[in-house]
Parts: structure tokens; C-alpha cells; sequence
């Protein structure tokens, strides 16, 4: 692994009254190809890809949310021995979440993930609003399932463990800002 620093990229994030995420560059400011550069060094690898993915809530039955915004992009990088790794963020915003029951997924990812448990990766919930998840002490991830191109929802709670996040817990709208990664099979 390289040592990484990145001193020149300084940005301020702001919480609209519309519940968007705004980010602005305040000072300095690397270029995305200097910051795609810059991630292929620290994970040691070459990028292959760079795209865009159309994410999107649904349950176990395929009911699907209706989303105001759904936005994803990616890169994958080569990891050499035939080792791939994706790394996404993804913004979704939904105004209902429809005719969805038991537990929530994020369908729509670019690649499947590999067959192997140990490579199925996660992610980080950097955006969370609207849900209906309890008091404080609770926090949603999601990871991606071996073998599957969609990430489970999972919420931990400080006396009762991780449970699958249901879609009872989602609220009339939802935004969400994700970040994170996993091998591609």
C-alpha cells in the first residue's frame, strides 16, 4: 500500500432545506483524474473503468421505491491476479417507497460480486434521512451479498445487535449517500 495524502482538496458540505447535499470545493482542488489517480495508487492498482450505475431501493419480491433521484458511479480497479475491485458511491432520494415489505436492498449495482464471502465488501452511510429507525444509538450499513450484484441493509442497535433494515423502518422519503466497495467476480 502507497502512503497517501491529499492536502490540496478542501471542500465544505451543506445540508439544504431540501435535504440535498451540496459540496463545494472552498480552496485548492484536485481534478478528478488526479483523485482517480491517486485511489489506484493507494489500493495499488490500475484503473480499468471508470462509469455511472442507475441504484435503486426494492425488497425480496422486487417491489421497487419511487425514487426522485437515483445516481451512482464507480471505478474498478485491477488488483493484478486476475483480482478486481469496485469501488461506488451512490445517491438515492425517494418520495415512496411503494408497495415495499420486509427487508430493503440496493439493486442496480455495476457488477456482480465475488462468489467468495470473504470479498463480498461493504459500505459507508454518509447521508442518512427519513428513516424510521428508533432513537439514538442506531445505525445503518449495507453489504454486498457473495455472488449477487445488490447490497442487503442492515441496522445495529446498541441493545439488540444488527437485524436486517425492513422497509417499515424507511419513512415517506428517504435520501441516502453511500460510499464503499467489493470484489467483482
Amino acid at each position: 500500500m502507497a502512503n497517501v495524502e491529499i492536502d490540496d482538496l478542501v471542500a465544505e458540505a451543506t445540508l439544504l432545506a431540501t435535504d440535498e447535499l451540496e459540496i463545494q470545493k472552498t480552496a485548492g482542488g484536485a481534478s478528478k483524474k488526479t483523485l482517480l489517480s491517486t485511489l489506484s495508487s493507494f489500493v495499488g492498482g490500475d484503473i480499468i473503468s471508470t462509469g455511472t450505475f442507475t441504484p435503486e431501493f426494492e425488497d425480496a419480491s422486487f417491489n421497487v421505491a419511487t425514487h426522485a433521484e437515483q445516481v451512482g458511479d464507480y471505478v474498478l480497479i485491477d488488483l493484478g491476479d486476475g483480482e478486481e475491485l469496485v469501488i461506488f458511491n451512490a445517491r438515492l432520494r425517494i418520495t415512496s417507497k411503494g408497495s415495499m415489505t420486509g427487508s430493503i436492498f440496493l439493486d442496480g449495482m455495476p457488477f456482480t460480486a465475488h462468489a467468495d464471502a470473504n470479498k463480498e465488501g461493504g459500505s459507508i452511510i454518509t447521508l442518512s434521512a427519513g428513516w424510521t429507525l428508533g432513537t439514538a444509538g442506531y445505525s445503518l450499513t449495507a453489504r454486498m451479498i457473495a455472488g449477487l450484484d445488490y447490497l442487503k441493509f442492515y441496522t445495529w442497535d446498541s441493545s439488540g445487535g444488527t437485524t436486517e433494515t425492513q422497509a417499515s423502518e424507511m419513512g415517506p422519503t428517504v435520501v441516502i449517500q453511500m460510499i464503499g466497495f467489493y470484489w467483482k467476480a
